[in-house]
Protein backbone atom coordinates (compact mmCIF):
# COMPACT_ATOMS: atom_id res chain seq x y z
CA UNK A 1 0.00 0.00 0.00
CA UNK A 2 1.65 3.42 -1.16
CA UNK A 3 1.58 5.94 1.52
CA UNK A 4 3.39 8.42 -0.37
CA UNK A 5 2.60 11.28 -2.91
CA UNK A 6 3.72 11.09 -6.29
CA UNK A 7 6.06 14.57 -5.44
CA UNK A 8 7.51 12.37 -2.31
CA UNK A 9 7.94 9.41 -4.12
CA UNK A 10 9.63 11.82 -7.08
CA UNK A 11 11.84 13.13 -4.44
CA UNK A 12 12.98 10.15 -2.74
CA UNK A 13 13.83 8.43 -6.32
CA UNK A 14 15.71 11.45 -7.16
CA UNK A 15 17.96 10.85 -3.69
CA UNK A 16 18.34 7.30 -5.03
CA UNK A 17 19.66 8.44 -8.81
CA UNK A 18 22.11 11.40 -6.55
CA UNK A 19 22.95 8.28 -4.36
CA UNK A 20 23.89 5.93 -7.06
CA UNK A 21 25.52 8.47 -9.66
CA UNK A 22 27.73 9.51 -6.15
CA UNK A 23 28.71 5.96 -6.09
CA UNK A 24 29.65 5.95 -9.53
CA UNK A 25 31.98 9.22 -9.73
CA UNK A 26 33.71 8.11 -6.49
CA UNK A 27 34.38 4.80 -8.17
CA UNK A 28 35.50 6.34 -11.17
CA UNK A 29 38.11 8.53 -9.35
CA UNK A 30 38.73 5.27 -7.29
CA UNK A 31 39.66 4.06 -10.80
CA UNK A 32 41.88 7.02 -12.06
CA UNK A 33 43.60 7.11 -9.08
CA UNK A 34 44.99 3.82 -8.50
CA UNK A 35 46.34 3.44 -11.87
CA UNK A 36 50.06 3.53 -12.49
CA UNK A 37 49.90 6.76 -13.47
CA UNK A 38 48.88 8.44 -10.69
CA UNK A 39 49.34 5.55 -7.69
CA UNK A 40 48.03 7.31 -4.92
CA UNK A 41 47.08 4.34 -3.00
CA UNK A 42 45.40 6.01 -0.24
CA UNK A 43 43.01 8.05 -1.91
CA UNK A 44 42.14 5.64 -4.08
CA UNK A 45 40.99 3.80 -0.82
CA UNK A 46 39.27 6.75 0.56
CA UNK A 47 37.36 6.81 -3.15
CA UNK A 48 36.72 3.14 -3.02
CA UNK A 49 35.24 3.10 0.94
CA UNK A 50 33.27 6.51 -0.20
CA UNK A 51 31.42 4.50 -3.38
CA UNK A 52 30.72 1.98 -1.26
CA UNK A 53 28.94 4.10 1.45
CA UNK A 54 27.13 5.85 -1.33
CA UNK A 55 25.95 2.73 -2.66
CA UNK A 56 24.99 1.47 0.95
CA UNK A 57 22.59 4.95 1.19
CA UNK A 58 21.04 4.37 -2.12
CA UNK A 59 20.08 0.92 -0.55
CA UNK A 60 18.40 2.36 2.24
CA UNK A 61 16.53 4.81 0.07
CA UNK A 62 14.97 1.97 -2.09
CA UNK A 63 14.33 -0.14 1.25
CA UNK A 64 12.87 2.76 2.59
CA UNK A 65 11.17 3.65 -0.57
CA UNK A 66 9.78 -0.36 -1.10
CA UNK A 67 8.86 -0.38 2.69
CA UNK A 68 6.20 2.57 2.64
CA UNK A 69 4.75 0.77 -1.01
CA UNK A 70 6.55 3.24 -3.50
CA UNK A 71 7.38 2.75 -6.85
CA UNK A 72 11.28 2.38 -7.12
CA UNK A 73 12.56 3.97 -10.35
CA UNK A 74 15.97 3.24 -11.29
CA UNK A 75 17.28 5.76 -13.63
CA UNK A 76 20.43 5.47 -15.63
CA UNK A 77 23.87 6.62 -15.12
CA UNK A 78 25.68 8.79 -17.19
CA UNK A 79 29.92 8.44 -17.47
CA UNK A 80 31.30 10.63 -15.08
CA UNK A 81 32.04 14.28 -16.62
CA UNK A 82 35.11 15.01 -14.46
CA UNK A 83 37.77 16.91 -16.65
CA UNK A 84 40.97 17.53 -15.51
CA UNK A 85 42.29 21.51 -15.31
CA UNK A 86 45.44 22.74 -16.59
CA UNK A 87 45.07 25.68 -13.95
CA UNK A 88 48.22 25.07 -11.71
CA UNK A 89 46.14 23.19 -9.31
CA UNK A 90 46.72 19.46 -8.54
CA UNK A 91 44.94 16.89 -9.24
CA UNK A 92 43.73 15.75 -6.37
CA UNK A 93 42.81 18.94 -5.03
CA UNK A 94 40.47 19.14 -8.65
CA UNK A 95 38.95 15.86 -7.34
CA UNK A 96 38.20 16.59 -4.05
CA UNK A 97 36.30 19.98 -4.80
CA UNK A 98 34.76 17.73 -7.68
CA UNK A 99 32.85 15.71 -4.63
CA UNK A 100 32.95 18.48 -2.60
CA UNK A 101 30.12 19.73 -4.55
CA UNK A 102 28.82 16.36 -5.35
CA UNK A 103 28.58 16.06 -1.45
CA UNK A 104 26.84 19.50 -1.34
CA UNK A 105 24.29 18.62 -4.25
CA UNK A 106 23.34 15.54 -2.30
CA UNK A 107 22.61 17.52 1.14
CA UNK A 108 21.03 19.73 -0.81
CA UNK A 109 18.21 17.26 -1.76
CA UNK A 110 18.56 15.62 1.57
CA UNK A 111 17.55 18.84 2.66
CA UNK A 112 14.84 19.72 -0.23
CA UNK A 113 13.23 16.40 0.69
CA UNK A 114 13.09 17.03 4.58
CA UNK A 115 11.80 20.55 4.56
CA UNK A 116 8.94 19.95 1.37
CA UNK A 117 7.35 16.15 2.58
CA UNK A 118 5.51 17.02 4.97
CA UNK A 119 6.18 13.41 6.63
CA UNK A 120 7.52 13.09 10.25
CA UNK A 121 7.96 9.25 9.79
CA UNK A 122 10.17 10.83 6.64
CA UNK A 123 11.98 13.33 8.41
CA UNK A 124 13.20 10.86 11.10
CA UNK A 125 14.39 8.86 8.47
CA UNK A 126 16.49 12.02 6.60
CA UNK A 127 17.94 13.31 9.98
CA UNK A 128 21.02 10.79 10.14
CA UNK A 129 21.70 11.23 6.81
CA UNK A 130 21.90 14.73 6.96
CA UNK A 131 24.18 14.00 10.04
CA UNK A 132 26.33 12.27 7.94
CA UNK A 133 26.74 14.91 5.14
CA UNK A 134 27.41 17.72 7.05
CA UNK A 135 30.40 15.89 8.85
CA UNK A 136 31.67 14.52 5.17
CA UNK A 137 31.24 17.73 3.75
CA UNK A 138 33.56 19.39 6.73
CA UNK A 139 35.97 16.46 6.30
CA UNK A 140 35.91 17.44 2.79
CA UNK A 141 36.21 21.14 3.12
CA UNK A 142 39.01 20.41 6.00
CA UNK A 143 41.36 18.17 3.05
CA UNK A 144 40.89 20.18 0.11
CA UNK A 145 42.72 23.48 2.63
CA UNK A 146 45.30 20.46 3.03
CA UNK A 147 45.59 20.06 -0.82
CA UNK A 148 45.41 23.77 -1.21
CA UNK A 149 48.42 24.59 1.11
CA UNK A 150 50.23 21.51 -0.38
CA UNK A 151 49.59 22.83 -3.97
CA UNK A 152 51.72 21.05 -6.47
CA UNK A 153 54.33 19.83 -4.26
CA UNK A 154 54.94 15.80 -4.75
CA UNK A 155 56.87 15.55 -1.67
CA UNK A 156 53.41 17.08 0.48
CA UNK A 157 50.96 15.29 -1.93
CA UNK A 158 52.62 11.78 -1.06
CA UNK A 159 52.56 12.67 2.58
CA UNK A 160 48.82 13.54 2.43
CA UNK A 161 48.30 10.22 0.48
CA UNK A 162 50.39 8.42 2.83
CA UNK A 163 48.24 9.72 5.63
CA UNK A 164 44.69 8.86 3.42
CA UNK A 165 46.57 5.37 2.98
CA UNK A 166 46.88 4.57 7.29
CA UNK A 167 43.04 5.98 7.78
CA UNK A 168 41.06 4.19 5.31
Amino acid sequence: MNNLSDRVMNMINHQIFLELNASHIYTALYSFVSNDKQSYTGFAKFFKKSAKEEMEHAYKFIDYLNSRGGDVIINNLQRPQFTLLNDGTSTLFQMINFVLNLENQVFESLKNIKDNCNDSALETFLDPFLEEQVEAQFELAKLLRRIERVGNDGTGLNMLDNEMNNKY
